[in-house]
């Protein structure tokens, strides 16, 4: 008789991102509390001016779909580097901070091509990253002295 033989268990599906039916980061930088955003982004180089869009898209979208959460920063390469394709921003590996507690973030993000307005943004808030792991993603607790 020969021994069975298991086949690998499939990965568990990664449930569907949130596609967002509303769109605030051009909300977010016509405040006048965001002016030194409005000033610096269009300092920054095309694909840095995506990612800083898109993390801010990010934090809105976080803000208003789950009640009780403070997001302050996100940390798109986190677990996983970003892919940016031309407006395209890829980011499966990404990191949320919400009350001095980081949760995994996955999103997609796209830019309209003048780089000034995001135009679609996708999103998956994941379970929280146990603290004993945020060095080895470069997650903090803190912005740095400036805190």
């Amino acid at each position: 008789m020969q021994p069975l033989v298991r086949a690998p268990r499939p990965a568990p599906a990664q449930p569907p991102l949130i596609k967002a039916e509303k769109l605030y980061s051009t909300q977010v930088l016509a405040d006048p509390r965001s002016r030194g955003a409005r000033r610096a982004l269009p300092q920054l180089a095309p694909q840095e001016r995506v990612i800083q869009l898109c993390n801010i898209e990010a934090l809105a979208q976080l803000r208003r779909q789950r009640s009780g959460f403070q997001p302050d920063l996100v940390v798109p390469y986190a677990t996983e580097d970003t892919k940016v394709t031309g407006q395209l921003l890829e980011a499966k590996g990404a990191a949320i901070r919400s009350k001095k507690h980081w949760y995994g973030l996955a999103f997609n993000c796209e830019v309209a091509p003048d780089l000034k307005t995001v135009v679609a943004f996708e999103f998956l808030l994941g379970a929280e990253i146990p603290e004993q792991q945020w060095a080895d993603h470069n997650l903090t607790l803190d912005d740095g002295p400036g805190d």
